[in-house]
């Protein structure tokens, strides 16, 4: 198991109303266990909450974390992969920067040691797990460096793209110098609080939910037709549901493919989808 979330809205009290028809993909069961998992939330005016457990031993449920509390974006991380270390659970920070990343790669201390050496020394100083995905993030950090966006939080889209995509072809350049030519599937996802970015590099790997407003009966009031009335509607809402899963196809969730080597982008209430 190794999932991974992602979720933007323009109204951050009825995100759960938005999340609420994939609330069952946000779960593990506890045949599953253990597990380790991860959360980071942006909510109004305060600082990103990250919330992560390197090792848990019953089922996991990370919609009522998000059904209590208005957020207006969020990453959270599902796997089967336990650990003592609590930096080797994702989401990864740097500063406001979370990050998520899904891969099979399995050449850590090479990958390691060739990122390593391109990094600036303030963030190779920074860098406090095992994971090759902390590595991979702080690649894409030093991109967001090269760029002058890193400690921007109104940022431009294309050198945030531009930086993603590059950290995706220098990883896999690392890959090909180290004469592995195979192709790893792999996902990233990573938000500064203001804005929810993700790439897949193969397709069938990513899916998104783009909900351009609740038109009918909202589900979740409906539902809870003891505290909303039934035929609540949010036409207004605007939001995105991304969800990665090694095991499983996007359409199988529900969910639309995103393409390879694109980037989707959630930014000021915009989403857009940009090929490269």
């Amino acid at each position: 198991m190794n999932k991974l979330f992602g979720f933007a809205t323009s109204e951050p009290s009825l995100i759960a109303h938005t999340l609420y028809p994939y609330r069952k993909l946000l779960k593990t069961s506890r045949m599953e266990a253990p597990c380790s998992w991860g959360i980071a939330l942006k909510k109004p005016q305060e600082e990103i909450i990250l919330k992560r457990r390197p090792s848990h031993f019953e089922e996991v449920d990370i919609f009522p974390l998000i059904e209590q509390n208005q957020i207006f974006c969020g990453l959270a991380h599902l796997s089967d992969t336990v650990s003592k270390n609590i930096n080797n659970t994702m989401p990864l920070r740097y500063k406001p920067w979370h990050f998520c990343m899904l891969t099979k790669s399995e050449h850590l201390d090479k990958i390691k040691e060739l990122i390593a050496g391109s990094l600036p020394l303030f963030l190779k100083r920074n860098v406090r797990g095992t994971l090759e995905e902390e590595f991979i993030f702080h690649l894409f950090l030093s991109y967001l460096y090269d760029t002058r966006i890193i400690n921007q939080y109104d940022i431009s889209i294309i050198k945030l793209s531009e930086s993603l995509t590059q950290t995706f072809k220098t990883w896999q350049l690392f890959i090909a110098d180290l004469g592995l030519m195979k192709q790893f599937p792999a996902a990233m996802m990573a938000t500064n609080g203001n804005l929810l970015i993700t790439r897949a590099n193969v397709d069938k790997l990513v899916g998104f939910k783009i909900i351009n407003g609740i038109q009918n009966t909202c589900p979740y009031c409906r539902d809870r037709e003891q505290k909303f009335e039934i035929d609540q509607k949010h036409q207004e809402v605007k939001s995105l549901f991304v969800a990665a899963d090694l095991d499983s196809n996007p359409e199988d969730m529900g969910l639309k493919t995103l393409p390879e080597n694109t980037t989707l982008l959630y930014y000021k209430n915009k989403i857009q989808i940009v090929n490269e």
